[in-house]
């Protein structure tokens, strides 16, 4: 029997996309990697392969082991970077496929192998053989998820034509369905009447549970998620993709959002990812091209420089449990750490920092203790608890935080 075992290499550019989730979390199209690879394999994982500063958050929230092995002799790692498998699981044990880079997207092997591997993924364990595949693009950076969320988004729509089932041709009164792709919805998923479906240029997917309310227009490709909510009014452009439990209105176009996270006002989303436990005030826009047409350049690290991201379609990065006000303007290429609270009457800067707490008197940090009480009240209205964890876990994200072994 063969033992699948998802693991997070702990690859730092991903930033600040996986300062709560490991890399295999992320929502890289309808399905999070994890849940793709899973449905490409055939079987669940049996265990996960972590950085030991998210292992217990990991542990809290996942019944797998953790940075541990299952009984056996057979066993097969898959790289959380790597979120669509393109190219054939090696047969024999023993057998590392990697990239152009040499990082390793999957490898087969026996328990000594194993062994070695999970206490270190940067090492290629011992009598393991490398076969190079240029093919595979493993993320390296956080625009990658939507350089590759048009094709995940389109695998991913054959996975969910075996659970959801085709809108009928007359689903409710007064509902318009143009072009040749179809609509699936869930079960309990309601749509409203006066609602359009543009399936011209690909298919659209509503999920279990999710609502489309009255006069909102949703264009293909674009996957609402379980328990979401489109708003009146909304225009949802294609290549969306949108997560579990979000509130979502005004213009998004080629965006992704992780999950449990607001947009229900006016404004403009384009190309940008954003992360759970987000709340974009009213008007909050964002500028996704340059006025020159040119590359777009993004900082995400507080002490690097503005990387080149080969894309003149960009807007904003933003990480978990940011807040926005009202009438929040974000720059082109923008990236917003994890805890930050943007209120400024101009435009936002386009690097933020995590707890960043911006006003027009300057920049502070939000305090923790304030935000740990706003966290848990966004949190416990769609019945989810500040785990233990979770806390520890953005404690240690906070810039006043004192490691333990410090005391």
């Amino acid at each position: 029997m063969r033992n699948l075992i998802l693991f997070d290499d702990g690859h730092p550019g991903m930033a600040p996309l996986t300062d709560l989730r490991a890399v295999f979390e992320l929502r890289t199209g309808s399905l999070t990697t994890a849940e793709r690879i899973t449905e490409q394999v055939g079987e669940h994982p049996c265990a996960l392969a972590v950085p030991s500063h998210i292992a217990d958050l990991m542990a809290s929230r996942h019944m797998e082991l953790i940075n541990a092995l299952p009984k056996g002799d057979n066993f097969l790692f898959v790289n959380g970077r790597y979120p669509r498998l393109t190219v054939q699981i090696p047969n024999q044990k023993n057998t590392a496929i990697c990239d152009a880079r040499n990082n390793i997207a999957i490898l087969h092997c026996d328990r000594p192998a194993a062994e070695a591997f999970i206490s270190d993924q940067s090492q290629l364990p011992p009598h393991v053989k490398m076969a190079d595949s240029s093919e595979i693009q493993l993320l390296e950076r956080p625009w990658d998820l939507l350089n590759q969320a048009d094709e995940n988004l389109e695998f991913d729509m054959n996975i969910l034509s075996k659970r959801l089932r085709p809108l009928v041709e007359d689903p409710a009164p007064r509902v318009t369905v143009v072009g040749p792709h179809p609509v699936l919805i869930g079960e309990k998923t309601t749509v409203h009447p006066h609602v359009v479906f543009d399936t011209s240029a690909g298919s659209i997917a509503i999920d279990d549970r999710a609502e489309i309310r009255s006069m909102s227009v949703l264009v293909g490709p674009t996957y609402v998620g379980r328990d979401s909510v489109i708003c009146n009014h909304a225009h949802i452009r294609g290549h969306s993709i949108i997560g579990p439990v979000c509130k979502v209105g005004g213009e998004v176009n080629s965006s992704i959002f992780q999950g449990f996270a607001n947009k229900a006002h006016a404004g403009y989303l384009g190309d940008s990812i954003v992360g759970e436990w987000v709340n974009l005030g009213a008007s909050t826009v964002t500028s996704n091209l340059k006025n020159t047409y040119g590359e777009i350049r993004m900082q995400t690290d507080p002490y690097g420089q503005a990387d080149p991201t080969g894309r003149t379609h960009l807007g904003s990065i933003i990480g978990d449990h940011v807040k926005t006000a009202i009438g929040s303007r974000l720059l082109t290429g923008s990236c917003i750490h994890t805890g930050a609270m943007l209120a400024t009457s101009g435009f936002s800067p386009k690097f933020v920092q995590a707890y960043a707490f911006l006003t027009d008197s300057g920049e502070q940090t939000y305090d923790f203790e304030k935000f740990c009480e706003v966290a848990k009240a966004m949190m416990g209205r769609r019945a989810v608890s500040l785990t233990p964890q979770m806390r520890a876990r953005l404690a240690a994200l906070h810039p006043n935080h004192i490691p333990t072994n410090a005391i």
